[in-house]
């Protein structure tokens, strides 16, 4: 009896802990960690704060002058590990919101089975892809068939190659998920 209970104290510990230790699915294409587009900014960094440390950073963006600002969540403390980000709108309706989530680990699966590090290749077998886009901004973004945004690759070693006009068939297959975008 008393190794039973020993086992159930046991099991009921691990089962509190288990939301940082288990593998982690989105259950939609709208929120992450239980942060959500559309929310109050200060809402998502509230949740997001319960679990994870969250930092406030500066966003420079090529289209306008104004303080954009993104929210980091880490692990813990040390920021070796970057889980995701989120950042507010664009515009004075959504400023104070959350506008775009981007996933940045590949601890996250989309309910396809995709995760960040993931190969073109195992992109292509996995997921419905709508179109590929570039700019020198942001980098080489293949669109999603299946929710509102996509998946930012990772372009580094492929300095030579013309993204100038990208078909997703023509991509070099060994290239890797960066990040995860949900708009």
């Amino acid at each position: 009896m008393l190794k039973f209970a020993s086992l159930f104290a046991a099991l009921l510990f691990f089962t509190n802990c288990s939301h940082k230790l288990s593998s982690y699915h989105l259950k939609d294409y709208k929120s992450i960690e239980r942060v959500r587009i559309g929310m109050p900014l200060d809402a998502a960094i509230k949740i997001a704060n319960k679990n994870y440390f969250v930092e406030k950073s500066r966003r420079i963006t090529s289209a306008n002058d104004d303080d954009d600002y993104e929210y980091t969540a880490y692990s813990d403390k040390t920021k070796k590990e970057p889980l995701f980000t989120f950042d507010q709108g664009y515009d004075k309706q959504t400023s104070d919101n959350v506008f775009r989530l981007i996933i940045k680990s590949p601890k996250y699966y989309t309910q396809e089975g995709i995760c960040v590090g993931m190969s073109m290749k195992d992109l292509k077998e996995k997921a419905q892809l709508k179109s590929a886009n570039f700019n020198y901004d942001d980098g080489l973004y293949i669109i999603s068939d299946k929710f509102d945004g996509g998946y930012w690759m990772d372009i580094k070693k492929y300095s030579t190659y013309n993204f100038e006009e990208p078909q997703i068939n023509a991509l070099p297959e060994e290239m890797k998920i960066k990040a995860i975008i949900i708009f």
